[in-house]
Parts: C-alpha cells; sequence; structure tokens
C-alpha cells in the first residue's frame, strides 16, 4: 500500500483563506466552514477542503444526503418493528405472568384439598379402630354367653355343652393367637 499524504495549504489568516477562495464575505466563509464541519482555526486545509469552502464542491452529495435519508427511514422502521416485538413480547410476559397466578392459585387449592383428604382419612382410621375394638367386645361377650347359659341354668354339662364350650373356648385361641389385622394393612 502506498502512504499517500495530501498536501495541504497554510494561511496565516482567515482573511487570507477567504480572499484566496474568492470568498466575499467572512460570513459566508464561516457558514460554509460550519455546514461542513471545517475548523477553521488551523488554518491549514488539504485541496479537498478548499474546495468545499470555496463553494465549488459540497461536503455532502446528493446522493450521500439520499443514501442517509433512506438510511434514517430504514432505522425508523426497524425501530418501530423492535417497538412492536417488544409490545407482543410484554403481552406473552403479562399472559404468561396470569397462567402463573391461576396455577398458583390451582396448586393452594390442591394442596388444601389434599390436607383435608388427609385429616378425614386419619379420622377415618380412628373411627375403624373404634369399631374394630367394640366389634371384638361384641365377640368376647358373644362367646362367654355361650359359655355362660349352661351353667346359669345349673344344668350339668351334656355333650351337646361340652362341644360348644370347647368350640368357643377353641375360637378365643385362635383370636387370641392371631395378631389383630387393621384395614390400612391391606395396601402394604
Amino acid at each position: 500500500m502506498e502512504d499517500v499524504q495530501e498536501t495541504k495549504r497554510q494561511f496565516k489568516t482567515k482573511t487570507d483563506l477567504a480572499k484566496s477562495l474568492g470568498i466575499g464575505s467572512r460570513q459566508t466563509l464561516y457558514n460554509r466552514a460550519e455546514r461542513n464541519g471545517i475548523d477553521l482555526d488551523k488554518l491549514s486545509f488539504t485541496e479537498e477542503e478548499l474546495s468545499i469552502l470555496s463553494g465549488k464542491k459540497t461536503s455532502v452529495t446528493t446522493e450521500q444526503a439520499g443514501g442517509r435519508m433512506i438510511q434514517d427511514r430504514q432505522e425508523k422502521e426497524a425501530l418501530k418493528a423492535l417497538k412492536r416485538e417488544l409490545e407482543i413480547k410484554n403481552k406473552i410476559i403479562d399472559n404468561l405472568e396470569q397462567d402463573k397466578a391461576d396455577l398458583s392459585k390451582k396448586l393452594d387449592k390442591s394442596q388444601q384439598l389434599q390436607d383435608q383428604q388427609q385429616q378425614l382419612s386419619l379420622k377415618d382410621r380412628a373411627e375403624l379402630d373404634k369399631l374394630k375394638i367394640e366389634l371384638d367386645k361384641y365377640k368376647k361377650i358373644e362367646t362367654e354367653e355361650v359359655v355362660i347359659q349352661p351353667s346359669e341354668a345349673k344344668k350339668t354339662p351334656t355333650n351337646t355343652d361340652k362341644t360348644v364350650n370347647k368350640t368357643s373356648n377353641v375360637q378365643l385361641d385362635k383370636q387370641e393367637d392371631k395378631p389383630k389385622k387393621h384395614w390400612w394393612n391391606i395396601f402394604n
């Protein structure tokens, strides 16, 4: 690559610059410099800068201005598209937050129902245990009555009474030998 250095022309004053360019008014020189972003205080200018300041060439050509307008328009459209996309995503986020709140409520309700179910199960177990105890008491009373009835009548034991007595005693022995089974053991 070649290193191309632009030649610069040096001026002693801004007035000399204006006279060299053929500009009759210093105000015109200042306006052109400001519009094209050229610093007049440096007093050293390239040929391109001098051409722009003289008014023969503008720093921003029509094509460049048109390109900037197109670029500005494209940026505005892109910005609008991004805003629309942001609005859509905000709506999606709002919907997801609402769904989350609904699911949280449903989960809370489900947990309450589960707690109620557990409490009812415990009550049912307690009731069943009480009923089993009462049933066992009635069974014992029933077997005792069968054994007691013949002796209350002050009868001499007959073969039938002895058989009933033995059967009752065998049943009692069987009940005592077997461990009690609870209804929840069915599921184990």
